[in-house]
């Protein structure tokens, strides 16, 4: 799929970060720029054998910075700006508040996906006219903020049903 998938993890209806650990435990034995990966952990590779791949785009921003930033500002960062708020609110490495996949696809690959999001307690959205997310354990669903409650919403149990989740969305 060349579109986005993101995943994201709330708690108490704000984003909320993860352990990069878990992410590694799942991706990095499929990453294919592990050089890359190690002097830039905000972006990997990943292929698998069954010819499933992906490329994926983390991040960790200091919510409290952006905010700062915003009110500063008086709304809206100024586009000359917003490189600078951003390098700024860089958070822990060790975490990760949000992954971008693109370029994705195959079985190997959405299993992880499904493994990510039930291990972190993250949903996974992506662009639909009729927006939508899917989830893997109801708990979730407490934890997101208002806006998700108006969102179209689908408990997946594997992989394969996150793929039909986006193939028939």
């Amino acid at each position: 799929m060349s579109f986005d998938i993101w995943l994201e993890r709330y708690h108490k209806g704000e984003p909320s970060p993860f352990k990069r650990e878990v992410f590694e435990t799942i991706f990095l034995p499929f990453c294919s720029n592990r050089d890359e990966y190690a002097s830039d952990p905000n972006f990997m590779q990943v292929e698998y054998p069954d010819g499933g791949r992906a490329d994926i785009y983390m991040s960790n921003l200091s919510n409290e910075v952006l905010e700062a930033a915003t009110k500063k500002a008086g709304g809206l960062v100024p586009p000359e700006e917003i490189g600078a708020v951003l390098e700024k609110a860089k958070g822990d490495p060790a975490f990760i508040q949000h992954v971008t996949f693109n370029h994705s696809g195959g079985k190997a690959f959405s299993e992880d996906m499904y493994k990510l999001a039930h291990r972190t307690g993250s949903v996974i959205s992506w662009p639909d006219p009729n927006p939508i997310f899917v989830y893997t354990d109801e708990a979730v669903l407490k934890e997101l903020p208002e806006p998700f409650s108006k969102t179209r919403k689908r408990l997946v149990r594997s992989g394969a049903d996150i793929s039909e989740a986006i193939r028939t969305s």
